[in-house]
């Protein structure tokens, strides 16, 4: 009796919620995937902090017409990039920047911020002092009262009176019937002065209707031999694995092991789909604008080539859903031109012209007959087809009135004027 032994490959089980993220992080654009890196980095103790300075590296700020206002957040976060070395630090100090309303106040509890970024409580606190000690002063306070004493002790020389007053009579003080007796009225009348020039909402000078700009994923450029170039722009940088936690994966204890083991498989799950999507984002765009190069330099529709989601799709050997997510919602910046990525593809036509080249075609045709003759759609086909456009007859019908009713609105548009 003869006993044959196989062993079988070890298959990793994915769990369905990393796929789910996976195809998420695909659709999104670069302004989105950002926000979600940063939520990832927050979640997840594996993953290092990566410096704002080496994202969007690409971004040209002179090219947006009005001018640039800072958020809150934004202000924040530079003042503690620059003054913070301490990675553990920058990623406590972020979480608790992205928490604060638009007064600048922290109002979540603390406990829980605690448990989501997982960290110890002083470590927290030793955060949220760094936060506290950022411009404008008074942010990260939980109450008016601790903003007060943040402004108060921030300055030179802080006055004691005014912070008696609002760290133990702010109520009485706010009714108009503070009565201190060891103080002569001058001193009462000086501290109350000091108290009311404070900020009570910091963050207000920030608070405004923010413009939304753009933010294009792909650039096109020329070498020198004039031909188009696709470059990838305002990517996140991809975050890297903090090696200090990777020791815990030989502890004996089982439950941290499990826990670092858990968050390692989402961590690499998620570098993975970051590289996956900036490698199909780079190869769809560098297709589409092969296919589509001399639209990109003439501008003229009537040359702008078939090429549909299906037929790429087919000819890169990916799903349409893929192609759909990958290229929805993206942008691309030429010659100080922002358009969809989308507007590259065509839809209808046939399989030799895209819809809008069919249309020309047709327009030739009709504005080179004399006003005394009537071409049929027939007749069309047939001129079509002898130029290698092969299309029905109902076909040209509805392109026909595609360009008549375009010819229309162009001749009510001149009347308007006249």
């Amino acid at each position: 009796m003869r006993i044959e032994l196989q062993v079988a490959p070890k298959i990793e089980v994915v769990p369905f919620a990393m796929v789910v993220q996976s195809v998420n992080i695909l659709a999104q654009n670069a302004e989105a995937l950002q926000e979600t890196v940063d939520a990832f980095i927050v979640s997840n103790p594996l993953v290092d902090f990566v410096p704002y300075s080496s994202r969007a590296e690409h971004f040209d700020i002179d090219k947006i017409a009005t001018p640039y206002r800072t958020s809150l957040t934004e202000h924040l976060k530079l003042q503690l990039r620059l003054s913070q070395q301490d990675q553990e630090l920058l990623r406590i100090g972020s979480f608790i920047i992205n928490s604060l309303d638009k007064n600048g106040y922290l109002r979540d509890n603390m406990e829980e911020m605690i448990r989501v970024v997982r960290t110890s409580p002083a470590r927290f606190q030793e955060a949220l002092f760094v936060v506290q000690s950022l411009e404008p002063y008074g942010v990260g306070a939980r109450s008016l009262r601790e903003c007060l004493r943040i402004q108060l002790e921030a300055q030179a020389t802080p006055c004691q009176l005014a912070l008696k007053i609002v760290m133990d009579h702010l109520e009485e003080f706010a009714m108009g019937v503070l009565s201190l007796d060891d103080y002569t009225k001058e001193e009462m009348a000086q501290a109350s002065r000091l108290i009311r020039s404070l900020q009570p909402r910091p963050g207000l000078q920030y608070d405004y209707d923010t413009t939304n700009y753009i933010m294009p994923d792909i650039r096109i450029e020329t070498d020198d031999q004039d031909k188009l170039v696709v470059l990838l722009v305002n990517q996140p940088a991809i975050p890297s694995l903090n090696s200090q936690y990777m020791e815990y994966l030989k502890t004996e204890n089982q439950e941290n092991r499990k826990y670092v083991q858990d968050n390692l498989l989402y961590a690499r799950s998620f570098i993975y789909a970051l590289r996956e999507r900036a490698n199909t984002l780079l190869r769809l765009s560098q297709q589409a604008v092969s296919r589509q190069s001399e639209y990109l330099l003439t501008g003229l529709n009537s040359v702008l080539r078939p090429m549909t989601l299906t037929s790429l799709a087919r000819e890169m050997n990916l799903s349409l859903s893929t192609v759909s997510r990958t290229i929805g919602n993206k942008y691309v910046e030429f010659q100080g031109r922002v358009f969809p990525l989308r507007s590259l593809f065509t839809s209808g036509g046939s399989t030799e012209c895209s819809r809008d080249e069919i249309v020309y075609r047709i327009k030739m045709i009709l504005e080179s007959i004399p006003d005394s003759e009537t071409l049929s759609d027939i007749r069309i086909a047939e001129m079509l087809c002898r130029e290698g456009i092969h299309i029905s007859r109902r076909t040209v019908n509805k392109y026909r009135n595609i360009y008549l009713k375009s010819s229309n609105e162009q001749l009510d548009m001149k009347r308007r004027t006249i």
